[in-house]
């Protein structure tokens, strides 16, 4: 898959407490073609998504913020039952993070700096393995035993 103007209805959600680097990922999502939401936190992502926020395609999320790291979110994300692709970005060079990462569900994990195409081809790749589930998903709620 390539990315560009044929996906345009794909939605990257990137969240990021820093104001330069939401921008600057949200400028290269649009400059593919792609529609781009960003978010300052964890909570604000996630009200976004109780709220009824569309489900990205792709989910681009920061390790280290205040208040709620990306780890808590990703844990967050797998118990309400949201199923879209995430990949964490973060400076952090430790193999333990990555595992605790790649454990919580990840499709992804790039170390800071990360270069241009090679977040590109993150996302290609994640988009790629969960296309066919990757339409606007909303947990359902269980339904009671029947008795």
């Amino acid at each position: 898959m390539m990315l560009g103007p044929a996906n345009a209805s794909m939605l990257i959600v990137i969240v990021d407490d820093e104001e330069s680097v939401r921008t600057g990922l949200r400028r290269l999502c649009v400059s593919l073609g792609l529609r781009a939401s960003v978010y300052a936190s964890g909570r604000e992502f996630l009200d976004s998504l109780a709220a009824g926020a569309p489900h990205p395609h792709c989910l681009l999320l920061d390790a280290h913020m205040p208040h709620m790291s990306g780890l808590e979110v990703q844990r967050y994300l797998i118990e309400a039952g949201f199923e879209f692709p995430t990949v964490v970005y973060t400076a952090d060079d430790a193999p333990e993070v990555e595992a605790r990462y790649m454990a919580a569900g990840v499709a992804a994990y790039l170390r800071k700096p990360i270069a241009g195409d090679e977040l590109l081809e993150s996302i290609e790749r994640v988009m790629m393995q969960a296309r066919p589930t990757a339409v606007d998903q909303r947990p359902t709620a269980a339904r009671p035993p029947k008795v």
